[in-house]
This record gives C-alpha cells, sequence and structure tokens, in this order.
C-alpha cells in the first residue's frame, strides 16, 4: 500500500508544516497499521509542486502521483499543522476522499471553514462537531486523503478554478461521478491553517 504526499507550494512552507510532515512520516512508520484487515507498512513519499497558480500545481501533482504504484494521494498544504497520526486516522475511513475541515485564512473578522455544502448556488459552511464524519459536498484539501480510484475515474483537468475555488470544483466534480467526499470532525479541530498578520498599536 503506497500513498504519495502532495504538496502545492507558492512562497514556501512554514516550519509547522515542516514539523508536523516529519512527525507524521516517523511515527506512521513505527505503527504496526492494519488495513482490510492485514498489517501493512505504508510505502510513503513526497512531492512538492511550486507554483503561483494552485490549481496547476494539484493537477501536476496528480499527474505525477498516477504515474506509480500510488494507492493514495495525501494532500498535506505547506501552511497547514496537523497531528502526527493524520495518515493513519484518514486511511482508517477507507473512503475515496476524506479530509479535516479547517478555518479559511481570511483575518481578522471573517470566521469561516473550508468545508461545505452548495445550496441554492451558494456556499453554506459546515459548523464544527466534536466529532464523527460528515458527507459533504466540498472538504479543503489542505489535509485531505484521495484514493488514486477517484482520479483514474474523472475527466480533467481535475482541478479548476471555479466560482468557489480548485479543490470544490474537483470535490463537485467527483461527487457527481459517485465518490462522496467526507469531513472528519475530529482530526479537524486538531488541524491548523497558518496565517500571517501585521499586528499595530
Amino acid at each position: 500500500m503506497n500513498v504519495v504526499i502532495c504538496t502545492p507550494v507558492y512562497a514556501g512552507t512554514t516550519w509547522q508544516y515542516s514539523l508536523s510532515l516529519a512527525e507524521m512520516i516517523v511515527w506512521t512508520l513505527t505503527q504496526e497499521i492494519i488495513y482490510n484487515g492485514k498489517k501493512v507498512r505504508p510505502g510513503i513519499s513526497v512531492r512538492v509542486e511550486p507554483s503561483t497558480r494552485v490549481d496547476l500545481a494539484r493537477e501536476a501533482l496528480a499527474e505525477w502521483a498516477l504515474q506509480g504504484p500510488a494507492d493514495y494521494l495525501l494532500w498535506l498544504d505547506a501552511d497547514h499543522r496537523f497531528p502526527r497520526d493524520t495518515m493513519v486516522r484518514l486511511m482508517a475511513h477507507n473512503v475515496p476522499i476524506v479530509g479535516a475541515n479547517y478555518r479559511h485564512r481570511r483575518l481578522p473578522d471573517e470566521v469561516r471553514s473550508t468545508a461545505a455544502n452548495i445550496v441554492d448556488g451558494e456556499s453554506v459552511s459546515i459548523a464544527p462537531k466534536a466529532e464523527g464524519v460528515e458527507a459533504v459536498d466540498v472538504v479543503g484539501m489542505g489535509v485531505c486523503l484521495t484514493k488514486t480510484e477517484v482520479f483514474r475515474n474523472l475527466p480533467k483537468p481535475w482541478f479548476e478554478m471555479g466560482r468557489f475555488g480548485e479543490d470544490a470544483s474537483f470535490c463537485l466534480k467527483a461527487k457527481a461521478h459517485g465518490f462522496q467526499p467526507r469531513v472528519d470532525h475530529r482530526l479537524s479541530a486538531e488541524v491548523g491553517h497558518v496565517a500571517e498578520t501585521v499586528l499595530g498599536l
């Protein structure tokens, strides 16, 4: 079982991402992981794609991952922090698309989640919950696990900068082809979107 960690990069990676990634890989490789009733030691590779266009970066990452024997693409954006057991927890759901619900990086006043349902043509944010896995229309790709079978069954381009962003376009296309996106609420509470701001008196 092979996992490709896919990270689009615009202006460099944060130290929070780098630390989270290192801790996750080390922890994952030291665990006894049961997947589909069997003990597995996942093959893990990391791919970074620098670009000023996140949609093009995601497209290139998916293209590269599908050239090899990957079973999963784990999307981890360079401005996120996440717990060390992120990969294992998401894999345990054994669903095509599952990720974290995290806050959009809009400061200082707007608090809005990336996971959403599309209602009457508008994006309605999914409220945080203590636990559970919820089916949604859209989940942010900042911390998201996808099976490669999703990409193999969708027409290209997979990612387009539509009205609600490239991750929403992907999720809506995937759902239309029978791949339901989901949010892991318990994991979401442990994920952070790193933001920068200028403070003044």
